[in-house]
């Protein structure tokens, strides 16, 4: 019950917006790459215990569990808990600040930029989904680099992010629609 902050922050649609007039303005690719299970690397700062699940064995001695009395402290976040979004966010941000030396956009906590020998590379986070905008081989190296530190699966190029289709026509074109999402929207009223 101690605890303040349990939102995770994610880009504004604003923020998203500006990556995507860059890619066409330099021609830059845009990928998306999911962080997998990214709730399980969050680090705890409270105290929380939890029930024995069901089904969980000692490893080692001969002693039984009694669910009634034993419990287990939690060392890592996991999903459901209510801090756990914000956590990995600041597990994720200090891997890209501190370990890829990413610079933190002054206006939007979601967006990370750097440039290498590669290029330069923009990272913008929404929860565990990234969009990795930048020159081609910065971006692929950022995708290797991110992969040091977390599980991640390649979406592959960028076609949808955010409920946002969209759509590159050729190199000075890009369009977007909400369509789907408006749909979501208008079959809950």
């Amino acid at each position: 019950m101690d605890y303040t902050d349990n939102y995770s922050p994610v880009i504004q649609d604003l923020t998203f917006r500006v990556p995507c007039v860059i890619i066409i303005t330099f021609d830059w690719v845009a990928e998306i790459v999911d962080i997998e299970t990214a709730f399980l690397y969050g680090d705890l700062e409270e105290t929380i215990f939890m029930k024995v699940p069901q089904g969980y064995e000692i490893v080692t001695g001969d002693k039984s569990i009694d669910r009634s009395i034993h419990c287990m402290k939690l060392v890592k976040t996991i999903y459901r808990l209510v801090q756990t979004a914000r956590q990995f966010y600041r597990k994720l941000s200090a891997v890209l600040t501190e370990k890829l030396k990413m610079k933190k956009c002054l206006s939007d906590q979601c967006l990370f930029g750097r440039r290498t020998s590669k290029g330069r590379v923009l990272i913008a986070v929404y929860i565990d989904d990234t969009l990795c905008i930048g020159d081609e081989e910065a971006v692929k190296e950022l995708k290797v680099d991110i992969s040091k530190y977390f599980a991640t699966k390649e979406e592959g190029i960028l076609t949808e992010y955010v409920g946002c289709k969209i759509t590159r026509v050729g190199k000075t074109k890009l369009f977007m629609s909400q369509q789907v999402l408006i749909r979501k929207i208008e079959r809950t009223f």
